[in-house]
């Protein structure tokens, strides 16, 4: 697939990296996200999830969770919310980007 836009804000502390917002667009649809990596141990821990409104309308929309290490990622269906909480949504956490870059990016990520 032809990925269109990637985004991540991430703040570092320690080794520990918060990503909120995660977004990447393709022609197929649009994932949003959020999550936390652990530089330290190379792991991860990142909730992902499709926008319904950029998929097709038989697609689940299901979060999906991905852990483990950078090495040995395990992927699965979510039903709770994740480390960054409901919040984590769409377009809602592009206020979260610094002034300078939401003009350049606006619309299109």
């Amino acid at each position: 697939m032809q990925i269109e836009c990637f985004l991540g804000v991430a703040n570092m502390h320690n080794g520990l990296v918060s990503v909120l917002p995660l977004r990447l667009k393709t022609r197929e649809g649009n994932l949003f996200g959020s999550g936390r990596l652990d530089l330290r141990r190379q792991s991860m821990d990142l909730l992902v999830q499709s926008e319904s409104r950029s998929t097709d309308f038989w697609a689940l929309d299901i979060p999906l969770r991905v852990t483990g290490t950078f090495s040995h990622p395990h992927a699965q269906p979510s039903a709770g919310s994740g480390p960054a909480g409901p919040e984590a949504s769409g377009a809602a956490n592009m206020d979260r980007l610094p002034p300078a870059l939401r003009p350049p990016i606006g619309h299109r990520c």
